[in-house]
């Protein structure tokens, strides 16, 4: 700062053109016979009074000058400090600004990939349930059918096992006949295996009653079609 002021000092110095008055010419000797009237010495002493006045007068103007400069330098360091200070927090915001602005990009990214991901998941579910649909709709078409061709197939067994029944009744029947035609029972010593399905009790007669109506089955069958 001294420097600073020491060269505005030196420029309004070079303004005000302060400089020593320059020399007076030398007067010529005087003539020996004529004596130096004291008008000269009168006029020089004015002038000089003059320059003083004028010296005294500038530097006054220089101390006010140097005074107004003090000053000046003064608010231009307040002001350069606050210019720098300024500087300073608007620099800090701006990196503030710039790792905010950072962080906003990245969570946008992030964001914007969670988004893409579930809009992947959803269109894959979207599909499932489709599919699952159209699947769910093909079994119910085919549940009927299905269920038509189970009560088909049980209404058949069961008419087999209602022949095979008979037939095993009948040819009971008919082993019985044919073994009392030829061998009388009971025969003293022997003991006879067996017994026909008459023999067997109400049970075995129960058993061909107990057997579900197939034509029954089959109705129901076409109903749930």
């Amino acid at each position: 700062m001294e420097e600073r002021n020491r060269m505005f000092r030196d420029y309004y110095r070079s303004l005000i053109s302060i400089s020593p008055s320059p020399p007076l010419p030398e007067s010529p000797e005087p003539a020996p016979e004529t004596a130096q009237s004291p008008l000269p010495l009168a006029e020089e002493g004015e002038e000089s009074f003059d320059l003083r006045a004028e010296y005294v007068l500038l530097s006054g103007r220089l101390q006010t000058t140097e005074r107004n400069l003090e000053m000046m330098g003064l608010e231009y360091d307040e002001l350069l400090e606050s210019v720098m200070q300024r500087t300073t927090e608007v620099v800090e915001k701006d990196e503030v600004i710039a790792t905010l602005s950072a962080k906003m990009r990245e969570a946008e990214k992030k964001a914007k990939e969670d988004v893409a991901r579930e809009r992947k998941i959803n269109i894959g579910l979207a599909q499932g349930i489709t599919n699952l649909g159209a699947d769910l709709g093909a079994l119910r078409r085919v549940l009927p059918i299905a269920y038509g061709h189970i009560q088909t197939v049980q209404c058949r067994e069961h008419e087999l096992l209602q022949e095979e029944l008979i037939i095993a009744y009948l040819l009971r029947n008919e082993v019985d006949r044919l073994a009392k035609d030829v061998e009388p029972w009971p025969v003293p010593g022997v003991e006879r295996r067996g017994r026909s399905v008459l023999e067997r009790g109400p049970n075995a007669r129960l058993l061909l009653l107990r057997q579900p109506d197939c034509h029954q089955l089959r109705g129901e069958a076409a109903t749930s079609r």
